[in-house]
């Protein structure tokens, strides 16, 4: 807590006194309308801009996913499989805070991609693979470590695209308004898929892995049985179907409108 809150000092201090934010230059005479018709222009803005729209519901899918996968059952996974070890927990969530920071020192050195659509559903479709299919056909904590630090590497390194994607087709006077329409559109499915990952976790495939069957014997031939199987299964449907969108995304010529520069 002592390393987070002076953290925070750090960011603080540092918006406080050294960024500057300029003066927005608004391209035509604006006159505050009222709340609510501010925060659907943002909604209309998206709705008139195809390929903004679209990969924003993309990812309204893609968090669905990863809450009832990895992101949000990875410490139930780690928990289940190793006997409730809160060191393998500890490790695993290390490398996850690791894996960002490390991705976001690369995306601030690296030449910007001209393709950034590209870079992120590449990103999208290794992070399924590594952080759910084939996580969930391993028992080894050192691959776990790897994982997740990998796989965050991509998050991090997805996320600054995505923003830098938004930020160039977005004027900078309806930012605001359109990046509010955009997280509530993105984060709105995130409850959601904790919500179904915690109930389909407990009382679907945990029991069915713990229930002698012909079906439980042969994917406990990949999966493993005892505790954090069933998660494993799960983590494995999530990731295939995470994969799928996304080479179906990356195909899509929809998106290469949002890399010509403005």
């Amino acid at each position: 807590m002592a390393v987070d809150l002076a953290s925070f000092a750090v960011a603080f201090v540092t918006l406080l006194i050294f960024i500057k934010i300029p003066d927005i230059i608004h391209n035509t005479e604006e006159t505050p309308g009222p709340f609510l018709k501010s925060c659907m222009s943002g909604i209309n803005y998206l709705r008139e801009h195809r390929a903004l729209l679209r990969i924003i519901l993309f990812f309204s899918v893609v968090n669905f996913l990863a809450k009832a996968g990895n992101d949000g059952m990875m410490s139930a996974f780690t928990l289940g499989r190793t006997g409730g070890s809160q060191k393998a927990l500890g490790m695993a969530e290390a490398a996850v805070s690791l894996g960002v920071l490390a991705g976001s020192v690369i995306v601030t050195f690296v030449k910007p991609p001209k393709n950034k659509t590209k870079v992120i559903f590449i990103s999208c479709i290794f992070t399924f693979l590594l952080g759910d299919v084939m996580l969930s056909l391993t028992s080894s904590l050192p691959y776990w470590v790897v994982s997740a630090f990998v796989s965050y590497v991509l998050v991090a390194v997805l996320g600054a695209n995505l923003n830098t994607v938004m930020r160039v087709h977005v004027p900078l006077e309806m930012q605001s308004r359109v990046f509010s329409a955009r997280d509530t559109l993105q984060n709105i499915t995130i409850p959601l898929g904790l919500f179904l990952g915690g109930i389909w976790a407990d009382h679907v495939f945990e029991p069915f892995m713990n229930r002698p069957s012909a079906i439980q014997h042969a994917l406990a031939l990949f999966f493993g049985a005892g505790k954090g199987s069933g998660i494993a299964v799960m983590f494995f449907i999530v990731g295939i179907i995470g994969f799928i969108l996304s080479i179906a995304a990356l195909r899509n010529p929809l998106y290469q409108s949002l890399n010509d520069s403005k």
